[in-house]
């Protein structure tokens, strides 16, 4: 990504056009996308003494971006959704450490894709979690990160961090879910609006896309 002339671009396959570009023609009927926030760190890495008395803290005085791409193989027949391919683009300000910052994204990706697939708790009618144990609240393995994993760093905006680090240990959970939902609507035209993406509500949405298509016939 880059700007050129004041508009934000992108650039692939060696070609750079407008980011405009990329939104969908509902995201360009609607004025594209809009993206609001506030900050309230100071770049000197400390804390003002008022907000710590009075219980308001912001700890964080950077901000930090991530941007995530997943490839996403589902089985119609049962629901069963498996991340194939992974990529992940984190604003780290200056990598000090470049293994201990993979190590950190790889392991925020492996925590969010349990968010997106498979960690769930179940409560009981009695407000009791009725799934204590790994076996019915099933974490991630060495078996479940994608066999293709890429991971970017974007130096550059530093931090308040030594030689201007950043913190990455946990803004990359973030967008996990997201992507991983965005990959299968994308695959499927199935949209799972509720995590974790269980192969019962994969399949479920399935369904709901096959009964619009053959236009409502069961």
């Amino acid at each position: 990504m880059g700007v050129r002339g004041g508009t934000l671009t992108v650039t692939r396959e060696g070609r750079t056009s407008p980011a405009t570009d990329l939104l969908t023609p509902e995201e360009r009927a609607g004025g594209g996308l809009t993206v609001e926030g506030k900050h309230y760190g100071k770049n000197e890495g400390t804390l003002e003494e008022g907000l710590v008395l009075e219980g308001e803290m912001f700890p964080y005085s950077d901000l930090i971006a991530s941007v995530h791409v997943a490839e996403v193989s589902v089985d119609r027949e049962t629901g069963a959704v498996r991340v194939v391919r992974y990529a992940a683009f984190q604003d780290a300000g200056k990598v000090v450490n470049p293994e201990g910052y993979r190590g950190q994204v790889e392991g925020a990706i492996v925590m969010g894709l349990g968010t997106a697939l498979t960690e769930e708790g179940m409560l009981d009618p009695g407000g009791r979690l009725s799934n204590p144990g790994l076996l019915d609240y099933r974490i991630p393995t060495l078996s479940d990160p994608p066999p293709e994993l890429t991971i970017v760093a974007l130096e550059g905006f530093l931090g308040s961090g030594v030689w201007g680090s950043k913190g990455v240990g946990e803004p990359p959970i973030i967008p996990v879910p997201a992507a991983v939902a965005n990959a299968v609507a994308d695959a499927t035209g199935a949209r799972v609006t509720v995590l974790p993406l269980t192969p019962e509500r994969v399949s479920q949405a399935l369904g709901h896309v096959s009964r619009r298509e053959s236009g409502g016939r069961r």
